[in-house]
């Protein structure tokens, strides 16, 4: 998954669907070019991702834990 900044993110992040954790992140890179960060994810077999998903970086209110949900794409 490519990101312009994933601030929080680290290995070991969960991954989340319908707030039901499904991986982690294995690892992250900085592309130097770009900037951007490609963020390699492990996710259980039986819960890929869909086309029609996005993965957000979201960050708990209160207890600011980091997590990607993929989620429905609008629009």
């Amino acid at each position: 998954v490519l990101y312009p900044e994933a601030p929080g993110v680290a290995q070991g992040t969960p991954i989340r669907k319908s707030g039901v954790r499904i991986g982690e992140v294995k690892s992250l890179d900085l592309d130097p070019e770009t900037g951007q960060v490609r963020v390699e994810i492990r996710v259980q077999k039986k819960f890929l991702p869909r086309r029609g998903e996005d993965a957000v970086i979201s960050k708990g209110l209160l207890s600011g834990d980091v997590a990607i949900d993929f989620v429905p794409r609008l629009g």
